[in-house]
Parts: structure tokens; sequence; C-alpha cells
């Protein structure tokens, strides 16, 4: 699975259900030692793009925006792998994770994946990142120096690190949150369409 290769489903654990104080639930995803689990999307030779770049859905969002990269046919379906892991593993730990032993349909009338498909376009993945506050995302050039993140993130070829963070449920919805850690941004095909002088007639 090209898109996910560093990601084994088989050392994937969902810890027990917490409540925050605002009653949100969510479980932690963690690699079988505790580790974080952390995977590439895109490469040097093949990467990917914001066609939205980073947006706000609501105001009390803060800091924390939302970023979809587009994928190719062949990611989609990884993706589409990684979905049917999801509702296996939440229909087996369905007592566990909800308080009530679910069916595989039940749990797959109820997910809601990362993956987001309309019409023609091209499938892109949902993931959120932190543009400011703590841990804010982290942007590197092609030499590996570190840059600042910047404002308009469209037309832009990226190569991006991302983090399963965790199980969110809301109402009778869930799905997994992807944290966006790391940018390293590639080009960028926006040019200005004026010249240097004489843009507006010149004087």
């Amino acid at each position: 699975l090209p898109v996910i290769n560093k990601m084994d489903f088989a050392s994937i654990c969902l810890k027990d259900t917490l409540v925050s104080a605002r009653g949100a639930k969510s479980c932690q995803a963690r690699n079988e030692n505790g580790t974080k689990i952390t995977f590439v999307l895109g490469s040097i030779q093949e990467p990917v793009t914001s066609p939205f770049g980073a947006t706000s859905f609501t105001e009390g969002e803060g800091g924390r925006k939302t970023l979809e990269f587009s994928l190719s046919p062949e990611q989609e379906q990884s993706w589409q792998t990684f979905d049917a892991w999801a509702i296996a593993y939440l229909t087996k730990h369905s007592f566990r994770l909800f308080k009530a032993i679910k069916t595989e349909e039940q749990i797959r009338e109820n997910y809601r994946s990362p993956v987001q498909k309309k019409g023609d376009y091209r499938a892109t993945l949902r993931c959120k990142c932190n543009c400011e506050g703590s841990n804010p995302v982290r942007c590197w050039d092609v030499n590996r120096g570190q840059v600042e993140l910047p404002a308009d993130l469209r037309n832009t070829d990226l190569v991006a690190k991302i983090q399963l963070s965790h199980l969110w449920m809301m109402s009778r919805e869930y799905g997994f949150v992807l944290l966006c850690t790391d940018l390293q941004l590639r080009s960028s095909s926006a040019e200005c369409p004026f010249e240097e002088t004489g843009a507006f007639g010149g004087a």
C-alpha cells in the first residue's frame, strides 16, 4: 500500500474511550508499543496537492484548520483498505469502545471515512493541522530547511507527514482524526501575472 506503507494495520490499537470536560468522546490511536502512529503522504517523485488549502469551517476551531489532500486512484484504493480495517476493528471492539455490541452493518452505517468523494472529482483525504498555538504544523523546503507556513497552500506541491491521532465520537457518528504535523513544500505553480514594471501602463 504505497500511500500508507508505514502504517501497519495489525499493530494499531485504540485505547479505551475518554470523555472530555465538554462531554466529547474519543479514543487515542497508538501502536502496540504505545508510540504514535505516523505515515507520509506523497513523495518527492509524486507529491500531493491541497485543492482548497487550510480552511476553517467553524469560528470556534481557532488555530486548528482542515487540510484536504487530493488522492490518486491508487491512494484512494489504499484508503478503502484502511476503511475496511477500521470497520472490522470497531466491530470486534464495539463493546469496549461503545459500551454496546454492534454488528458490522451498524458500524458501517455510522462510520465516517476520512476520504471525501464528490462526483467525478478526485477523492480527498481530510486532515487537521494546527496553524498556531502549541505544536503548530512545521514546514520545510526541499533542502530540509524550516520555513514559514504559506498563507495559501493551493497550487503547491507537497509531501505531508500525518499522524493517525484518535477516533472521534459525536452523536451516533464516529471516525478518525488525521493530524498533519509536517509539510515539505516542493514547488508552487502560481506565478504573478504582472511584469516588474509597467503593469498598469507605466508612468
